[in-house]
């Protein structure tokens, strides 16, 4: 392989537009090239870098650079320089062939770019160029090309004082580019280095078409309230007045009837003269791309490509996200036919928040809180009205303390019993929190919360922690608020680490938060990152710069990486003071001075001789200044030999700088050490308690029954009769045995919740029982736990769901993002919503029994696992319901259940065999994009054999496949939406209706039409 020959400028713009389109191809094969290392997520355990310098791996590989028919801007025999976009930045890349001599290594770049326009020079106008000189890094980065070595140096062409900060190559003039001394002179120069001119045709963006069509008098009024926010300053509530208009469907190309409004609240939001921040709020009963609630705005007010790129990291984690994208926008102005375009262009989709963003993210229906932004307005347009600056610290706590709480979909969540009582927990959480009457970890979920904070910082997003735009959803499952991210403003530099607020008392909040840091900062979970997503992004950014000049600074990631790296593994963590010495002991003042709890590990010597014997572990908070005695090994003074006089023994003041005292950050397993200093000072600090905390902290001390071993964490509950007359809570990181022959009778309303897994194994001459003696007792929630539970031959008997007065969840027993195994048990008589529900784990179920269920025997929501050899009784619902799962049945039988035997619903997917349903309303139903594949079906004795369709707007169509069916003494076979699919035995089942929903539920089918 050798260096292309540089060729001359000239040519026609056909031979531009063809050199354009082949580097934009050859950049989206770089991405799978075989010598570009392509990594999945790490694994936080093996993140090694925390030492080391953040530097994500080019997108272009060089190899492509010099095979591409692309000539650079020079070539010679021992240089060749070229101009390289990744993700629409421009870098000016210099590639040596072999060695350096002396002067090439040692050399300083200059760089002089001179533009066309020199007005898009902030400062100074009157310069005649651009300054991108640089200085060499080492190491130099090596690359080795078939066979042959290569040197590289790269500058970013990106300055503070170009308009716009990234340099758009269409106004370069010409570059002179050289290596110099300062005091031996230049060693090379080139001047008048020409980039080759763009073609001059107009270049389309290829984002989906969105029309919106309005009438001139809504128009008109829509324009008359944009003035008025300009003209205040701020967008007003006011100036958000909802008008009708009509938008198109891209899928259908049918118009829709919706509601738009201004959206925003600063004016960035509508100073542009057409892109306008708009608000669409569509009927109840409609979608586009699976929203109701979404908005339009200018692309610069997300700052571009990057809250896509956020938002796919957000979603990367499974924490809360919008849907967030970019169309391109006409609005139509005038009556259907007689309408006059307004070409919009390019506007970013965002989805609001309601019940179809939850959806989205697999969580159950609940409630989204955030904190009532008036007050804060309100005080903007008095400061903007009296001519005074603006308000001071914005996102600031002291506006956390004094604003209402707001609650999303008011109307829905008032008429509804159990979605007023989540508002009600979830009203006193935040506000336990925001009055500090709960630490952050006993209101959010914190694995999640610091997942959020930890992305904020790592993306620049730290406008996403401002109180204004604060988001939560108030998990019903968990009984903890998650983030809902929104509005990050990310792709900035960040100055510091930024926390949640009022989060500083909380040692879980800073352990996680330690451990999420590093994690998102490791040089191979961004490069994983940037991997997945980067040929959708260089699409986007493609399409974007048909109308924008603007790209995705990678380098803003290196940075903000290793900010949080000096955060999380600081120079100095402890300030270590010399007490006292009496031969025996010694005693040192230790002050934290980091934002994270600290583990002292021991003492040693500088040559690293362990000098103490340290029986317990040592935990200091941050800010905290703790006295702490090191009792010391006999051998201690032998570590210290004087060279004078060759005797062991410790001198004070001398012999303290060779101590050092062994530490771990909580959450970061890297043992580090700090040295001791001969003086100190105490601090202390206080903490708080509440309510809630005394209600889910552990109690097992409370049980006699409980046999703990701390040293193994192992709970232990032996054979024979167990009454328990309150609610059983066992913490997280220890294991639950139950032995056979042990019947646990939940009475007094009490239940039994574990953060652990249970090992509940009898056998079927002595099964283990779960069971209510005066029929008040709760039920078993299993949550989180770190690993697979087994519970064989063990009845649930009597039992309700488990609930407190802040908290509920659906089923007498419920496994919680908690993985299982469950065979040859019986769950019957149970008085609740479900007797078995499954959240967000992978399970499997043999040989068990359901009888008798107050509503469904099973519910599977986002599940994946499988059923095998059991059986279904008399449900008081239906005998297998699952949403967003994927799950295998054989030799199932459903026998008598209220309403249907096997449902499916929210985008499923259901295989199977020797599947018996007989009895009840339905036997086999599919909806909302659920796909069921079954062979070997009977079904007898049902009003209705099968039905698909679609329920939820935001979801499609049911799909049925039955192979060898048999079937009798049924009312009617089947009933079809249109649309959706029933094939039995390769024939395709013909459509019966154009609305199923109007004749299910209640209405002709189902249990409530009884």
């Amino acid at each position: 392989m050798k260096i292309k020959k540089h060729k001359g400028q000239g040519g026609s713009p056909l031979i531009f537009i063809a050199i354009i389109a082949i580097l934009l191809i050859s950049v989206m094969a770089l991405l799978k090239e075989k010598d570009e290392v392509s990594l999945a997520s790490p694994d936080p355990t093996e993140l090694t870098d925390l030492f080391s310098e953040t530097k994500i791996r080019q997108v272009r590989s060089y190899k492509s650079i010099l095979d591409s028919v692309y000539k650079g801007i020079y070539e010679d025999s021992t240089l060749s320089i070229y101009i390289v976009k990744q993700y629409a930045v421009p870098h000016l890349v210099y590639i040596y062939p072999d060695s350096l001599n002396e002067r090439q290594a040692a050399d300083r770049f200059f760089v002089h770019v001179y533009l066309k326009d020199n007005s898009k020079i902030v400062q100074d106008q009157t310069t005649k160029f651009l300054n991108f000189g640089f200085v060499p890094r080492r190491p130099f980065e090596e690359i080795e090309v078939d066979g042959r070595k290569y040197i590289v140096f790269k500058r970013k062409l990106v300055h503070d004082n170009y308009l716009g900060r990234v340099l758009e190559l269409d106004n370069v003039d010409y570059i002179n580019t050289g290596r110099f001394q300062q005091d031996l002179g230049r060693s090379f120069q080139r001047s008048k280095l020409k980039i080759p001119d763009e073609a001059t045709i107009e270049i389309k963006n290829n984002f989906q078409r969105q029309v919106i069509r309005i009438s001139d008098k809504n128009f008109s009024q829509l324009k008359e309230y944009r003035e008025e926010a300009v003209k205040n300053g701020v967008i007003g509530s006011e100036q958000k007045q909802l008008l009708p208009a009509r938008i198109t469907d891209p899928a259908t190309g049918q118009e829709i009837k919706v509601d738009i409004r201004l959206k925003g609240d600063w004016t960035d939001h509508v100073v542009d003269e057409k892109k306008w921040s708009l608000r669409v709020v569509m009927d109840e009963e409609k979608t586009i791309k699976g929203m109701r609630k979404f908005s339009f705005q200018h692309p610069k007010v997300r700052n571009y490509a990057w809250e896509w790129l956020f938002q796919k990291a957000v979603k990367r984690e499974g924490l809360i996200g919008i849907r967030y994208d970019f169309v391109d926008l006409t609005l139509k102005v005038g009556a259907k036919d007689q309408s006059r375009e307004i070409p919009i262009g390019i506007m970013a989709a965002e989805e609001a928040f309601d019940k179809i963003l939850l959806e989205n993210n697999r969580r159950r229906e609940g409630v989204i809180l955030a904190f009532d932004e008036s007050y804060y307005w309100k005080d903007i347009e008095q400061k903007i009205d009296l001519g005074l600056e603006e308000i001071k610290n914005q996102n600031g706590e002291f506006l956390i303390d004094s604003s209402p709480i707001r609650l999303y979909n008011e109307n829905k969540v008032l008429q509804d019993p159990n979605l007023m009582r989540q508002f009600e927990t979830a009203k006193n959480l935040l506000d336990g929190f925001r009055q500090k009457k709960l630490k952050v970890s006993e209101a959010f979920d914190i694995d999640r919360l610091t997942s959020y904070v930890a992305l904020l910082n790592l993306f620049g997003g730290l406008h996403g922690l401002g109180f204004i735009n604060l988001k939560f959803y108030y998990n019903p499952i968990t009984g903890k608020l998650e983030p809902i991210a929104f509005d990050s403003n990310s792709g900035n530099k960040i100055s510091d680490v930024v926390n949640f607020h009022l989060s500083g008392s909380d040692d879980l909040y800073r352990e996680k938060l330690a451990e999420k840091l590093r994690y998102f900062s490791s040089t191979d979970y961004i490069n994983s990152l940037i991997d997945d997503h980067s040929e959708e992004l260089q699409e986007i950014l493609i399409n974007l710069n048909t109308e924008f000049n603007t790209g995705l600074d990678t380098s803003i990631l290196e940075f903000n990486s290793n900010m949080i790296k000096r955060y999380i593994n600081p120079s100095t963590s402890l300030l270590n003071d010399f007490e006292s010495f009496d031969g025996k002991s010694m005693a040192l003042k230790v002050f934290n001075k980091t934002d994270f709890d600290i583990t002292i590990t021991g003492l040693q010597h500088q040559d690293g001789k362990l000098l103490d014997v340290l029986k317990e572990d040592l935990y200091i908070s941050p800010g905290e200044t703790k006295l702490l005695n090191f009792e010391l090994k006999d051998a201690f003074v032998n570590a210290f030999v004087s060279k004078k006089n060759k005797k062991s023994e410790f001198r004070y003041p001398k012999d303290v700088a060779k101590l050092r005292v062994t530490y771990l950050i909580n959450g970061i397993d890297l043992e580090r050490k700090s040295e001791v200093r001969p003086y100190g000072w105490n601090k202390d600090l206080d903490a708080s308690v509440s309510d809630i905390k005394e209600a889910r902290s552990s109690n097992m001390e409370e049980f006699d029954f409980l046999l703990v071993d701390s040293s193994t964490g192992i709970v232990r509950i032996g054979p024979g009769d167990h009454r328990v007359d309150h609610t059983v809570i066992i913490p997280e990181n220890f294991e639950v045995q139950i032995e056979k022959g042990a019947n646990i009778d939940l009475i007094n309303h009490a239940s039994f919740l574990s953060h652990s897994p249970i090992f509940s194994l009898g056998t079927g001459d002595s099964p283990i029982t779960f069971y209510s003696s005066d029929g008040t007792g709760g039920g078993v929630f299993i949550n989180k736990a770190h690993k697979r539970s087994l519970v064989e031959h063990t009845t649930f008997s009597n039992l309700s769901n488990p609930s407190d007065a802040h908290w509920e969840v659906s089923g007498a027993v419920n496994f919680h993002e908690s993985d299982v195994s469950i065979s040859q048990s019986v769950f019957k008589d149970n008085r609740c919503e479900d007797a078995l529900n499954i959240i967000r784990s992978n399970f499997s179920m043999d040989g068990s029994l359901f009888e008798n269920t107050w509503s469904d025997a099973f519910d599977g929501d986002f599940v994946e696992g499988t059923i095998t050899n059991s059986e279904f009784n008399s449900a008081g619902n239906d005998g297998i319901d699952v949403s967003g799962s994927s799950i295998y049945l054989e030799n199932i039988t459903i026998n008598n259940p209220s309403d249907k035997g096997v449902s499916a619903g929210e985008a499923s997917n259901m295989k199977g065999t020797n599947i018996r349903v007989k009895g009840g309303e339905i036997g086999i139903v599919s909806k909302d994009l659920s796909t069921i594949e079954f062979s070997d079906v009977y079904i007898s004795e049902t009003r209705l054999g099968f039905s698909a369709f679609q329920k939820k707007p935001e979801f499609g169509i049911g799909k049925i496949t039955i192979n060898d069916l048999f079937m009798s003494d049924t009312e009617s076979d089947h009933l079809v939406e249109s649309g959706s699919e029933l094939t039995i035995d390769d024939v395709r089942m013909s459509t019966v209706s154009n609305r199923v929903i109007e004749q299910m539920y209640g209405k002709e089918y189902g249990k409530s039409s009884k």
